[in-house]
């Protein structure tokens, strides 16, 4: 690499960290040109699911904010927004302890389906 060649690389480095440079892409984007953005994250569920929505009911209904709830099990506000709006797939043990921090009991009930006779 020759020492012109270095400069050039140099002399373009600084001119896409230059205030040129950043004054150009805001004027595009005044323009209404689009940049190339990051695809969105797709959620886990697109609605949440009967249980969550009734959950939500319940903690509303005693007042509770989501960052009372949060403070109650320790952890952030935008987590409980997450699992109210089914963005997230929580354990058990987290449903439990959301139950008990909004006043409600889990009750887990497995049984096989019955078959039904003719």
């Amino acid at each position: 690499m020759t020492e012109t060649s270095g400069e050039s690389e140099l002399s373009q480095l600084f001119h896409l960290g230059s205030k040129k440079y950043y004054s150009s892409a805001r004027a595009k984007r005044m323009k209404g040109e689009k940049s190339p953005s990051r695809p969105k994250p797709k959620s886990i569920n697109p609605k949440p699911d009967e249980y969550i929505t009734y959950l939500v009911s319940r903690r509303r209904s005693k007042r509770l904010t989501q960052q009372a709830v949060a403070k109650k099990l320790r952890t952030s506000q935008s987590y409980i927004s997450y699992f109210e709006t089914g963005r997230d797939n929580p354990t058990l043990k987290f449903i439990d302890r959301y139950c008990r921090a909004i006043g409600v009991e889990l009750i887990l009930r497995i049984s096989d389906k019955k078959l039904v006779k003719d």
